[in-house]
């Protein structure tokens, strides 16, 4: 895999997990800052990963899905 295609697939990871995240936190009825409280992680993350900005560390993901109430498998899956 070159450098190129790594670059792309992780723009498109980031991107879709921001759109789930987004669509999760509806679903739900959460706010960004709700989130943050519950989770511990900061506003501005929770909002950079809602803008395909950052990729998620797998135990934030963990924390996010267990206060959304989706599995950890439902972000990652694409």
């Amino acid at each position: 895999m070159t450098s190129d295609e790594r670059c792309n697939r992780e723009e498109l990871w980031m991107a879709v997990f921001g759109a789930r995240l987004t669509r999760f936190m509806e679903e739900q009825k959460i706010s960004v800052s709700e989130l943050s409280r519950e989770t511990g992680i900061s506003y501005s993350v929770i909002r950079n990963y809602m803008k395909g900005r950052t990729s998620p560390k797998a135990f934030n993901v963990y924390l996010i899905a267990k206060v959304l109430k989706f599995s950890f498998d439902d972000f990652w899956d694409l």
